[in-house]
């Protein structure tokens, strides 16, 4: 049966919970997010652990001709992934950075991937492993739609709104301000992770 990454690597990661900086609880103050480089390290070895043996980045032409796009002609740059687990943003920067184009770790260090705020605020392993990465963070429009079934009141429930508004307009700010800056805007357009048997989960938003 195959094992959790807390089950596999639990004292890996209660190692780098604790150099954990990243905000548990989310405002319009904390939606973007440097990458935590300590934090990294130890996402860098449980990637190499976890990934088969001949994993690569395949036509990495096409990863060259985008860097230079956006490096060289002035364009803006969105990667847009499919979701399958929470590996997969480690799993592509560490392949990046370790490909055998030149370019791949300078457009590994330019990736902000969008995340929305329930990898802050669910739980210290989930906080840990996302603030390895840079991110802007947002209030997924799924998680505002689903308000009128959570047992709260209506003045809790305006009140909620009210802070995924003020999240979201700093969350487009940010990422505004990262694309004048060359930084390369990464996003899972299914806004979730696909679950085999749920083919609702990997419609696009």
């Amino acid at each position: 049966m195959a094992k959790t990454l807390k089950e596999a690597f639990g004292n890996l990661m209660s190692d780098a919970i604790g150099l954990s900086k990243a905000a548990e609880k989310i405002d319009e103050t904390k939606v973007y997010e440097e990458a935590n480089l300590e934090t990294r390290k130890y996402m860098e070895k449980l990637v190499k652990e976890i990934l088969l043996k001949d994993s690569c980045i395949k036509n990495i032409e096409n990863i060259k001709s985008f860097y230079d796009a956006v490096t060289k002609e002035g364009k803006r740059g969105v990667i847009m992934m499919e979701h399958y687990s929470n590996m997969d943003l480690p799993a592509f920067v560490y392949l990046l950075e370790n490909c055998n184009e030149p370019c791949g770790k300078d457009l590994a260090d330019r990736i902000v991937a969008i995340a929305g705020m329930k990898l802050n605020e669910a739980n210290p392993l989930v906080r840990c492993l996302s603030e390895s990465y840079t991110r802007v963070v947002i209030y997924p429009t799924r998680s505002i739609s689903d308000l009128a079934s959570k047992n709260m009141t209506e003045e809790e429930r305006i009140e909620e709104e009210k802070r995924a508004r003020k999240i979201n307009f700093a969350a487009m700010r940010a990422m505004d301000s990262c694309k004048k800056k060359g930084l390369v805007i990464l996003l899972f357009p299914s806004g979730t992770r696909y679950r085999p048997g749920q083919p609702e989960t990997k419609k696009g938003l």
